[in-house]
């Protein structure tokens, strides 16, 4: 039935299934009957311990992706289960505060830029090879943004970025060049650890530890 009334509908619709298992049923049948790329997934383990200590791992990530998808204004069906619908609440407003761009024409303050990944939840790591890490050695910084299939190499001369390139996890060697990249959270609003990560706070507070600064 969600199928058949988002054919027939021209804007985005929200489904929500009793549990977890009907929604991953419901969003993989809707997969194979849409363009994929048109279908979302919005799970939230049903467990009461997981969802207070943020360990739901992949599926916290699949929420994260699926609210940045909706900022690009496309039409989607979001499938979810009743867990998840209650964690659909925060606005887009407040995800495109978290997420930042960087480009060629950006000047990066280093010691603000890690701070800054810290508290959107990345971790740093020697070697980058799986999502939400970072590394920096010399002038390189190494990011797994979790809105990119694949991590991001930054290139700096100075404080001033000199390339932004995708890299291979494998052989670590850099590829294709970028413009630009747009760097979201790994963590969800809300999620506070310690005094953190404080998003999901009245924007008046939030910019007290959510700052974007490093960048002029």
């Amino acid at each position: 039935h969600a199928v058949c009334n988002f054919l027939k509908s021209d804007k985005s619709m929200l489904c929500v299934l009793p549990t977890l298992y009907e929604a991953e049923r419901a969003y993989s049948m809707a997969s194979q009957m849409l363009d994929e790329n048109n279908v979302l997934f919005f799970p939230a383990d049903e467990l009461l311990a997981a969802q207070m200590i943020d360990v739901e791992g992949d599926f916290k990530y699949e929420r994260i992706n699926t609210l940045i998808s909706l900022l690009d204004g496309k039409r989607y069906l979001v499938l979810t289960n009743l867990t998840g619908a209650v964690k659909l609440n925060h606005t887009h407003t407040l995800w495109n505060d978290l997420i930042f761009k960087v480009d060629k024409k950006s000047i990066i303050d280093e010691k603000k830029l890690y701070s800054t990944l810290n508290r959107m939840g990345y971790h740093f790591s020697y070697t980058v090879t799986k999502t939400g890490e970072y590394s920096h050695r010399g002038s390189i910084i190494d990011i797994f943004p979790l809105n990119y299939s694949s991590p991001i190499r930054i290139d700096l001369f100075g404080d001033e970025i000199d390339t932004i390139k995708y890299f291979d996890v494998e052989t670590q060697r850099s590829q294709e060049a970028l413009d630009e990249v747009k760097i979201a959270p790994v963590s969800e609003p809300g999620m506070v650890k310690g005094d953190e990560y404080a998003v999901g706070l009245p924007p008046s507070i939030r910019d007290k530890y959510l700052s974007k600064d490093f960048l002029s």
